[in-house]
């Protein structure tokens, strides 16, 4: 089998020396080139080369940043208005040695920490041929493994960004560092979310027979839609659409939209981890999976109190987060964000600027990557 092995030398929890002992080890198995990183965006760059000269694995060594520009190359830039967003194919199958911090997207995948353990689990998965296909999210013209978020994580990734520009390592304390500075700078702003939350399947619906149950009607004549949530200020406005062209649905497709006001930030994850904090898994939707659609946790309050409560939610092991001021879905197709004033975003802890803007969407079964058929989190 012919591979490439993407690899980072800045990744920060490898050596030179643990590097070249993955490299031996795959050479050993595979024909394999090896293909360091100079500059950023270039993984992404080797990463078409790679699909565009028909290699049949691609293999990253590197953080959740390395495998996010691998991905982005793997795919091509997305279509958000076409049915299947992926249009370059074919693609090769991504295998992931865990070379960074969090390393969030491998180890929701079942891929161990250690990178040593990694490449020979890498190995037998590729030997066995063990590949399943994962849903992506993207957004802002790029696709996104893991999680996405505007307002409060988007700042702390910045802030983590400007430390790592001084050549300081990305530690769990400067996080935990810069969340909190984050966190009381967001508490001077009102908040300036508006979110539009895309709802379709079953969820559409469920949503659909409770406004069966309780109609209300806006002053515009005509329009049912469903009740207003007392928590949550969110009004469900039900509208049968047709299938995509396309489509594997038959008949007419559920789609329910719910807006939601009053957002002060909001995290969009691609499964049910949604980082790990110096080892410890924070999970915001436990509902969320590569199999569904993405999850989306959105605050409508700073007040400190409530806060931490939620915080706390987050850190337990089989954490359920819920409260009166957070508006939590688990399976949504896409979300439509509307900012008063120009906002921080972040895609797989990448800062990517202001934006005023912005659209969140789940596409199924858009990457094949190696990974145990039954992972657990190593």
């Amino acid at each position: 089998m012919r591979a490439v092995l993407i690899v980072n030398p800045n990744a920060t929890s490898t050596t030179p020396a643990t590097r070249e002992l993955v490299a031996h080890a795959l050479r050993s198995r595979l024909n394999l080139t090896v293909a360091p990183t100079t500059h950023r965006g270039h993984a992404a760059e080797l990463a078409r080369e790679a699909r565009l000269t028909g290699i049949d694995a691609v293999i990253v060594l590197g953080g959740d940043g390395t495998v996010n520009e691998v991905v982005n190359g793997l795919l091509g830039v997305p279509a958000p208005t076409a049915h299947q967003s992926v249009t370059v194919g074919p693609i090769p199958p991504l295998a992931i040695v865990p070379g960074g911090s969090a390393n969030v997207f491998a180890r929701s995948l079942g891929i161990a920490a250690d990178p040593v353990e990694a490449t020979n689990q890498v190995i037998d998965l590729i030997t066995e041929r063990s590949v399943r296909w994962v849903g992506l999210g993207h957004a802002d013209r790029r696709w996104f493994t893991f999680n996405a978020g505007v307002g409060l994580d988007a700042e702390v990734c910045a802030r983590i960004d400007a430390v790592r520009r001084k050549g300081k390592s990305a530690t769990p304390a400067r996080y935990v560092r810069a969340a909190v500075r984050s966190f009381f700078a967001a508490r001077q702003r009102p908040p300036s979310l508006t979110l539009h939350v895309t709802l379709t399947g079953a969820r559409a619906l469920a949503a659909e027979e409770d406004a069966q149950a309780r109609k209300v009607r806006y002053p515009d004549p005509g329009r049912t839609i469903a009740r207003r949530d007392s928590r949550t200020g969110a009004v469900a406005s039900i509208e049968p659409r047709e299938p995509a062209a396309g489509g594997r649905s038959s008949g007419r497709e559920q789609i329910v939209e719910v807006p939601v006001h009053g957002v002060h930030y909001m995290f969009v994850s691609n499964t049910n981890i949604w980082t790990f904090l110096d080892g410890r898994a924070a999970h915001t939707n436990p509902g969320t999976t590569f199999d569904t659609g993405l999850g989306l946790f959105a605050m409508r309050t700073t007040e400190i109190f409530r806060s931490l409560l939620l915080v706390r939610q987050l850190l337990k092991p089989n954490g359920n987060p819920s409260g009166a001021d957070l508006t939590r879905f688990d399976d949504v197709a896409a979300v439509r964000v509307e900012s008063d004033r120009p906002i921080g975003l972040q895609l797989d802890g990448d800062y990517l600027g202001l934006r005023s803007s912005m659209v969140f969407s789940s596409a199924p079964r858009a990457l094949e990557v190696f990974a145990p058929r039954n992972p657990h989190f190593l």
